[in-house]
């Protein structure tokens, strides 16, 4: 987003934005790093190894030293001392332990954990930690809540200099601009947005991106993903030649335009989403997004299962109301596949929620999901059948 000769911004407006988001991205980094220390503290080796080895004869003095490290004490930890023998290492200390490092357990797949281990967590205990877990915070858990605050002003900052921008540069309606960019299942979001109008973004890394991107390709037959996914790539090493050193791209020129059209034409995926956000945001041609096949997952791998790419192609076999949502979230079939089961999988590739499907018409409760767009995945005997888009506001 660069605005052209004669579309005019507002500087100081601009640089009063700018400067706001430095200043929060700075308190961010540096809290959150701090965290970050202390979570490795109670995550290192000796604690590992003192969990491991903790016997009957162990037991109390082994809680003791644990205690002494809450509220840091990781997850990892706590799982080792679940693993135990009762008689090893007690639920009674076991539970005493979660409590004192609470925000672990606001995590789903613990908490279910703590349901099906080899020796389950006693049911008036596991109560216990869930009334803990909606009504105590930790000092883990007051400096998680400023980080999140944080990111959510710095997102919100971010957002507001993105939509001036926008709508100076090509004065198009702003109340849409968020709607606009997740109905599209956009992959340039409103933060990458910025980071390349400040011209911050590191030609380096996506190097290496495509370097990752060429292994998956080599591991493909041919087929759409395939397709996709070497469009992507032969796009991405187009731009690459084209932009500054930083890997930003300011403008479409004589040069950028035509190859930009060319693969908002005829590319398939993610090289067609992208080609046309180009045109959209320096020409004001914006035109309905094609559905990419392969998902574009932080760091996670961008292979798809061939059934995925097959299930792509089929007829809905199930719908979801009200999308978007905010609390909940309807399920419907048209027909049930033996053994079931649906998968609610956030941006990053994560399982935020998984059950077994028996009847034609579930609700899912969402209100432990933040706003977000996810994937609603539905299996069969661990086979993808169908997978559809799912957005909370």
């Amino acid at each position: 987003v660069h605005p052209g000769p004669g579309k005019p911004i507002n500087v100081l407006q601009k640089n009063r934005l700018v400067q706001s988001f430095d200043s929060l991205q700075g308190v961010y980094q540096t809290e959150k790093a701090e965290l970050a220390a202390l979570e490795s503290n109670g995550n290192r080796l000796a604690l590992h190894t003192l969990a491991s080895d903790v016997n009957f004869w162990t037991m109390y003095s082994t809680w003791l030293t644990l205690k002494n490290e809450a509220p840091y004490l990781s997850e990892d930890v706590l799982r080792i001392l679940g693993d135990k023998k009762p008689w090893e290492f007690s639920s009674f200390f076991l539970k005493d332990l979660i409590i004192d490092n609470i925000e672990v357990a606001n995590n789903p797949d613990f908490r279910t954990y703590l349901k099906t281990k080899t020796y389950p967590m006693p049911t008036y205990f596991y109560n216990q930690i869930e009334w803990a877990r909606k009504h105590v915070i930790t000092a883990r858990g007051q400096e998680q809540a400023e980080i999140m605050s944080l990111s959510r002003e710095k997102s919100r900052v971010a957002n507001l200099l993105i939509k001036d921008v926008v709508q100076d540069s090509l004065g198009i309606d702003v109340a849409n601009y968020n709607e606009w960019i997740v109905k599209r299942g956009d992959v340039l979001c409103e933060l990458q947005l910025l980071d390349n109008y400040l011209a911050r973004g590191e030609k380096a890394v996506c190097t290496n991106k495509i370097a990752v991107i060429d292994g998956e390709i080599a591991q493909l037959g041919a087929g759409r993903l395939k397709t996709e996914l070497q469009d992507y790539r032969n796009f991405k090493m187009e731009m690459l030649q084209l932009t500054k050193a930083n890997g930003t791209l300011q403008g479409l020129d004589s040069i950028s335009e035509p190859i930009v059209r060319y693969y908002a034409t005829n590319a398939t995926g993610y090289a067609q989403v992208q080609a046309q956000n180009l045109l959209c945001f320096f020409r004001g041609e914006c035109k309905d997004a094609p559905n990419p096949l392969f998902l574009l997952a932080g760091n996670k791998s961008l292979v798809v299962e061939e059934e995925q790419e097959r299930a792509a192609e089929q007829k809905n076999s199930f719908k979801l109301y009200p999308n978007p949502t905010r609390n909940f979230v309807v399920v419907e079939f048209e027909t049930l596949e033996p053994e079931t089961t649906i998968k609610i999988i956030d941006m990053n590739g994560k399982v935020m929620h998984e059950q077994n499907v028996e009847n034609k018409e579930i609700s899912i409760d969402l209100h432990e999901l933040r706003k977000g767009v996810y994937l609603v995945f539905v299996m069969s005997k661990g086979n993808l059948i169908e997978r559809d888009k799912l957005i909370i506001q």
